[in-house]
């Protein structure tokens, strides 16, 4: 859709240039003129010259020195002689078994990121905004201490009722197996 009302602008500018004779004398022109867009885009044209030659002439100035550096630091790193025949030595004494294991690696790597860890973690976030939801819900919108501590307090509560009743289950089960027999 944009792309359309692109081309339909573009092609609107084209055809309001053409039958004006140039764009200083078309319609376009005298409504960014009149809106002030000419001015500021002016401006921000000659911003961009100051402040391209600045970073031009900074980058004349300071490249070659840079350069060097790099070229003293990492020069014996990439020594031309060298970095292939190490290349070439791991390449030949390393066992295709290897390579074989690293690619099953990644493979299996890959596969667990997209098919488990991926979908937990959007499990994960799903569920933690809803509980976020049910806990504002709680609180009439609003999470406080106040309303946190009552939810603890009613969670030890339940937990406390629960564990009381599975006492006396457990009790009343072993109750009736030792009278049984």
């Amino acid at each position: 859709m944009f792309m359309v009302l692109l081309v339909f602008a573009a092609g609107f500018i084209a055809h309001d240039i053409r039958s004006h004779g140039s764009f200083a004398e078309s319609t376009t022109a005298l409504h960014l003129r009149n809106s002030g867009v000419t001015a500021v885009s002016q401006q921000a044209l000659s911003k961009i010259k100051v402040y391209s030659s600045q970073g031009f002439s900074w980058l004349e100035t300071n490249t070659p020195h840079y350069y060097s550096e790099c070229a003293r630091v990492l020069g014996p790193l990439m020594d031309q002689e060298k970095t292939p025949q190490a290349i070439d030595w791991v390449i030949t004494n390393t066992p295709d078994s290897v390579f074989t294991a690293l690619a099953y690696l990644k493979e299996l790597l890959l596969s667990l990121h997209q098919k488990c860890i991926l979908p937990a973690l959007a499990f994960i976030s799903e569920l933690l905004q809803r509980a976020w939801t049910k806990l504002q819900e709680s609180c009439n919108g609003e999470v406080s201490v106040s309303c946190l501590q009552g939810h603890a307090l009613s969670f030890t509560n339940s937990t406390w009722q629960l564990l009381q009743h599975t006492t006396s289950a457990i009790k009343a089960w072993a109750h009736e197996l030792l009278t049984r027999a």
